[in-house]
């Protein structure tokens, strides 16, 4: 029947497949087999304890408040599991990742490209981390980087700054540069984008029905599925969005895979705002710089 922790995984999956199945909007098929989904690597990577953990739990998910539990997973978290948007998804040490196998990782990432995601900083001279979620080695995964330039210095979040580079995770260090300000070197690996998925959630609509997009009092993004007429739990999907008048869904506005959202400032003093243009990405977050 496949070991107890065989059979936990298999119950994660099938509910993390059904989760979803039920929030998700593809077409033709309920979930896709790449890392946006689920990775499935045809019927020969199949093995026998797996199959059977499968059969003994035929029909068991997991569920939170009579809802299906988002049974997020991953093959590492870094030692340590992040904070999640609901209660069940805590964060917590894991004393086992990295045991086996080292998850260790570098990303070598050139002052010109950032000065190319940034142009507005002048020359790049240093990279500064200025707030973790204290989740973690070295005070856990990053929340606020600094851009130090010639020009000005931007504060991006640690996420905004993963996804710009393709870094592996949100966890890493500066460990310095190759020269004084052309080279500047953070932790990481290069990885490779999957198909034009963004993890969570894939697409703003759900069948016919747009689903619903709000600003909390507390600052985060949220979405509201809708299912069958019915607004779900929401999703967070951005954190201190800040006191944006308009938020609205752009489709995907920059034709690369992913859907996009617009966001208006209130008016100033002067009797201006602006708008902006939050790219999605393949994790599912919003790119806001």
């Amino acid at each position: 029947m496949g070991g107890p922790t065989v059979r936990a995984q298999a119950v994660a999956a099938r509910s993390y497949a059904v989760r979803l199945r039920d929030f998700g909007n593809y077409s033709g098929f309920d979930i896709c087999d790449t890392t946006a989904c689920q990775v499935y690597g045809g019927l020969n990577r199949e093995t026998s304890a797996g199959n059977a953990a499968v059969k003994a739990t035929a029909g068991k998910i997991v569920t939170y408040q009579g809802k299906v539990a988002l049974t997020q997973f991953s093959s590492s978290n870094g030692g340590y599991s992040a904070q999640g948007d609901y209660p069940y998804l805590a964060a917590h040490r894991d004393p086992y990742d990295g045991v086996i196998k080292s998850q260790s990782w570098t990303r070598t990432i050139s002052a010109s490209s950032i000065r190319r995601a940034w142009p507005s900083v002048g020359t790049v001279k240093q990279l500064q981390i200025t707030s973790r979620d204290g989740a973690g080695a070295g005070g856990g995964r990053v929340k606020t980087i600094k851009i130090i330039g010639s020009s000005r210095t931007a504060t991006v979040s640690g996420m905004t700054f993963r996804h710009m580079f393709g870094m592996r995770s949100s966890l890493y260090m500066i460990a310095g540069s190759r020269t004084s300000s052309t080279k500047p070197t953070a932790t990481g690996v290069v990885y490779q984008p999957s198909a034009a998925y963004a993890t969570f959630p894939r697409r703003y609509q759900s069948g016919s029905a747009v689903d619903l997009l709000l600003v909390s009092r507390t600052g985060p993004l949220q979405r509201y599925p809708v299912v069958k007429a019915q607004l779900q739990q929401p999703v967070r999907i951005a954190a201190n969005v800040g006191p944006y008048t308009h938020v609205v869904n752009a489709g995907d506005w920059n034709g690369d895979g992913y859907q996009d959202v617009l966001v208006r400032t209130p008016v100033s003093t002067l009797g201006t705002e602006k708008i902006f243009l939050w790219r999605g990405t393949r994790t599912g977050q919003l790119a806001r710089e």
